[in-house]
């Protein structure tokens, strides 16, 4: 794959994860001024489809629906289920604050609280800064046994897919048998040229 980007490994704080994720979306206006960054809390989702009780193959589909944004698929998938908080997943994306808004009800308490306020402290950091339009999106659903927390991905006028990819890979660290935290973005060089 041809990719640029950057990690940081190590003792990582909000501030720290503010400053990866600015200099992805600063990364993207130097490429190109229209350009879009989409933030998911990998936090919110999980909480919300853990709440539904499944197996893990069900999970799993349930979270594919996310990505997909679903909507009937999930339906499909939980006939019995309260899946109000899902559908809210699905439909919750645009304007941060907004979105950070409509979704308060379904992440009122727990992990999902707490995800839902490290989001919202970061769009906050990211709107001061000014350096690119944010919006959150919460199919952005990259692998869970890889990434957890913040995840994002980059748009720029003209490519229909994203160019830039990131987030929080803590679950990776562990695995390799380090007790770090962990974020980084990769530009994909190959889709801009």
């Amino acid at each position: 794959i041809m990719q640029t980007g950057l990690e940081c490994i190590g003792d990582v704080d909000l501030y720290n994860l503010c400053e990866v994720i600015s200099l992805a979306a600063q990364s993207l206006q130097r490429i190109n001024a229209r350009s879009l960054l989409d933030l998911s809390h990998m936090g919110v989702v999980a909480s919300l489809v853990d709440a539904l009780g499944l197996d893990a193959a069900s999970r799993h589909d349930v979270i594919q629906c996310i990505a997909q944004k679903n909507a009937d698929g999930v339906r499909r998938l939980c006939p019995d289920s309260d899946i109000r908080g899902v559908l809210a997943l699905i439909e919750a994306h645009g304007p941060a604050s907004a979105v950070l808004e409509q979704m308060k009800p379904w992440c009122s308490q727990g992990p999902a609280a707490e995800a839902l306020n490290e989001l919202k402290q970061v769009c906050h950091c990211l709107e001061a800064d000014g350096s690119v339009r944010v919006q959150v999106d919460f199919s952005i659903v990259n692998d869970m046994n890889y990434y957890n927390d913040i995840v994002f991905q980059g748009y720029i006028d003209g490519i229909p897919s994203s160019v830039l990819s990131g987030g929080q890979y803590d679950k990776l660290m562990r695995r390799m048998g380090y007790r770090c935290r962990a974020v980084g973005f990769a530009i994909y060089m190959d889709l801009l040229e």
